[in-house]
């Protein structure tokens, strides 16, 4: 049987950075990673030493950030703080994880 929820077509679309435009939800998502390797391109990298050659510890990017927001668009219950929260605990365990 199914679900309600899969026969919403509105659940399986969302916006891309910057557009009001509503696409498949896969397509947003691979245009809003795109977005932000590009914002990103440079990444994080702590324990930078210039004369001993040597970097170290680099965190990454974000490329879990536009599942996140994917999600906001197409769940009425995920508000701004909840997606914070949400970015904020991706961080946290790709931290803990490197």
């Amino acid at each position: 049987m199914e679900s309600s929820l899969a026969k919403n077509t509105k659940l399986e679309h969302a916006k891309v950075f910057g557009s009001n435009e509503i696409v498949p939800i896969e397509k947003a998502i691979v245009a809003n990673c795109s977005a932000v390797r590009e914002w990103d391109s440079n990444g994080t990298v702590f324990g930078y030493a210039h004369d001993l050659h040597r970097r170290a510890g680099e965190f990454g990017h974000n490329d879990f950030y536009p599942v996140v927001i994917a999600a906001s668009h197409v769940n009425p219950k995920i508000n701004g703080a909840l997606a914070l929260k949400a970015m904020t605990l991706q961080d946290e365990i790709r931290g803990r994880l490197c």
